[in-house]
């Protein structure tokens, strides 16, 4: 008789809250994580995290903006400062208030009402960006494009990237670099860009180091630059798309 699989255990967090479940909440949570893993070891992490929810009465790390705009200030910073130093809670912050400020603005548009169009007219949805890009390969750039419901442009080295970024007209661009695998595009592109090119888009490193979201935050800091980590799948990224452009 088989023996009933052992479920994996949780790390804090990683349970969902009593109120919210989904993928932006796991997506959530996984930011949340990998930016205490940064700057401290699992161990570490875990007990800053356990002792912020324990602080903060919850199960589970918050999605909806405000909630964890105050969790994480009011409780996640406080006990990693007390643990790491201000030095380290103060680079966790940079890490935590760009995706506030995504999840703030994807809010705003799900609330946001606009006139009905006149009879007959043709409704057109309005793209949150000029053009998802993807450094991938073919099968995740017809997944992702599936799950976003538009088109995704694959792209294969540096320069063909920069020139569609350059014909968007400084509109705001996606670009997802799977860096699961040995990737030309990640590293070239440091190399070939201007700062600026950048500014006003977003940059999802799929399976990144630290090391590589410190160079891209560095050389591009109008963009907002996302690290997810190697077990990150399609729909994760999907996630990324729908909280949408500053």
């Amino acid at each position: 008789m088989d023996r009933p699989r052992e479920r994996p255990t949780l790390r804090p967090g990683e349970a969902p809250d009593e109120h919210e479940s989904g993928a932006e909440v796991v997506l959530v949570a996984k930011i949340v994580r990998e930016a205490l893993d940064a700057y401290a070891t699992t161990e570490t992490a875990d007990a800053i995290l356990k002792r912020a929810l324990a602080a903060a009465g919850r199960e589970g790390i918050p999605r909806e903006p405000r909630e964890l705009d105050r969790f994480v200030h009011d409780h996640l910073l406080v006990e990693a400062r007390d643990r790491l130093g201000e030095d380290a809670g103060d680079a966790i912050a940079v890490r935590l208030v760009p995706l506030i400020a995504a999840l703030e603005r994807m809010e705003h548009r799900s609330v946001e009402t606009l006139p009905a169009p006149p009879p007959g007219a043709e409704v057109e949805e309005r793209q949150r960006f000029a053009a998802i890009l993807l450094a991938g390969s073919p099968q995740d750039a017809r997944r992702l494009s599936l799950r976003v419901q538009t088109s995704v442009h694959r792209v294969v080295d540096a320069r063909t990237l920069v020139q569609t970024i350059e014909a968007c007209g400084g509109s705001p661009v996606m670009i997802v670099l799977d860096c699961r695998a040995p990737n030309i595009v990640l590293r070239t592109t440091l190399r070939a860009a201007e700062p600026a090119l950048l500014d006003g888009s977003v940059v999802a490193l799929w399976g990144a180091t630290p090391a590589d979201e410190r160079e891209w935050r560095a050389t591009f800091p109008g963009a907002l630059v996302l690290r997810t980590d190697v077990a990150s799948d399609v729909e994760d990224i999907a996630v990324l798309i729908r909280l949408g452009p500053e």
